[in-house]
């Protein structure tokens, strides 16, 4: 069951690069295309359980958290387009 929730949770800073990486893995404004790898991690992070994204956290703490924000929090894209549009500045 996937809840939304109104803010994210206390964790590590996602770049804007992992914004923009994972803007454009949910085909919304603000993203730019990863690199292969990244767009496997992504993908992996998207449909790993609870036990294996805490595992792939240790290792990539940044895409964990943004992809947890895009896929379970209300306002978590709005969120990742904020730090996107950051690094434009």
């Amino acid at each position: 069951m996937n809840t939304q929730r109104d803010t994210a949770p206390p964790g590590p800073t996602v770049t804007t690069e992992e914004a923009r990486h994972v803007l454009h893995f949910f085909g919304v404004a603000g993203g730019i295309e990863p690199g292969s790898f990244t767009a496997a991690l992504l993908s992996a992070i998207s449909k790993a359980d609870s036990s294996n994204r805490a595992k792939l956290s240790q290792a990539f703490p940044g895409y964990v958290r943004a992809m947890s924000a895009a896929q379970n929090f209300s306002g978590g894209i709005e969120g990742l387009q904020a730090v996107a549009r950051e690094g434009t500045k």
